[in-house]
């Protein structure tokens, strides 16, 4: 809930990130952790899919952007995804890492990796690793990117594309293009929401992928009613104003599953990856940000 709160009073706090990292604290304070099981298995068992299957209603494909920076935007996130997933297993990261890592970097950070670890079976510990990670690189982005937007040479557009495109979370990207007013911030949001609603197509990817290796395996409730939502948002006007009720929900939902997930944390397997997780999402952002500036600068596209 304090979570939940601080995200609606600033941007920059992302309820889930936050929500992890509370979780975390204090399963790390408490000393009989097992009186918590029962609540987190609860959590695990209930909010964490319904969480999933509503947040389906914010995948919208529509956003006044034309066709040509949709294909470039598309582009520019399976490259980032590829090179993510490369540069892990290059680090020798677990394959499932190595998955949350691309999918929260390349798509939109916490809530991404939300979504792909139950379907993938990642461990509780492999989630928390990445958002973290994500969340680090995307503050590193909130705090130098408006202090480079002069120097960088950028129009007003072109930054709100290269903010849209690199930052990880949805809040980091309003953050980050501040100064640009709201016509920055719409402009950035639109460029960012089309890299969000790549979430469906890895998410079914991920089911198709880790399905077929778990013999006997159904398709989850919460992904049929996440398809379903999408749909229902896309081609369904009525279902607008419904979305921003259905927004907060599935981020409490969402939150509350990943508050459970830090509270069982072991913090003993955290340290055996080290910094390595840290280095993958940094080297790709890296990558990823001096292609699009070279990019931006040399063709204006």
């Amino acid at each position: 809930m304090v979570s939940f709160l601080l995200s609606q009073a600033h941007p920059s706090f992302d309820a889930l990130t936050v929500s992890i990292i509370f979780g975390m604290l204090l399963s790390n304070m408490l000393v009989q952790q097992e009186q918590l099981q029962k609540g987190i298995d609860f959590m695990l068992r209930f909010f964490l899919p319904l969480g999933i299957a509503l947040y389906g209603t914010q995948l919208t494909f529509s956003n006044n952007v034309d066709y040509k920076t949709w294909l470039s935007i598309i582009v520019l996130f399976i490259f980032s995804f590829a090179m993510t997933a490369l540069i892990a297993r290059f680090f020798r990261l677990p394959g499932k890492l190595s998955v949350l890592l691309a999918s929260g970097f390349s798509i939109c950070g916490a809530s991404a990796i939300a979504v792909i670890s139950p379907l993938i079976g990642a461990k509780k510990e492999d989630t928390s690793i990445s958002i973290i990670s994500i969340m680090v690189i995307g503050l590193l982005s909130v705090v130098f990117y408006p202090a480079l937007w002069e120097d960088m040479g950028l129009t007003f557009k072109e930054f709100a594309f290269f903010s849209g495109t690199t930052i990880p979370m949805l809040g980091q990207v309003k953050i980050a293009v501040l100064e640009g007013g709201a016509e920055g911030i719409s402009m950035a949001v639109r460029f960012k929401l089309i890299r969000i609603s790549m979430l469906l197509f890895v998410a079914i990817a991920m089911l198709l992928v880790y399905g077929r290796r778990q013999k006997g395996s159904s398709i989850p409730w919460f992904m049929v009613a996440f398809v379903l939502f999408v749909i229902l948002a896309n081609v369904e006007e009525r279902m607008s104003s419904l979305n921003r009720i259905f927004e907060p929900v599935s981020k409490f939902f969402l939150s509350s599953a990943l508050a459970a997930i830090g509270l069982s944390v072991d913090f003993d397997s955290i340290a055996l990856e080290g910094a390595k997780p840290l280095y993958v999402v940094f080297l790709s952002w890296l990558g990823l940000a001096l292609i699009i500036f070279a990019g931006l600068r040399l063709f204006h596209v």
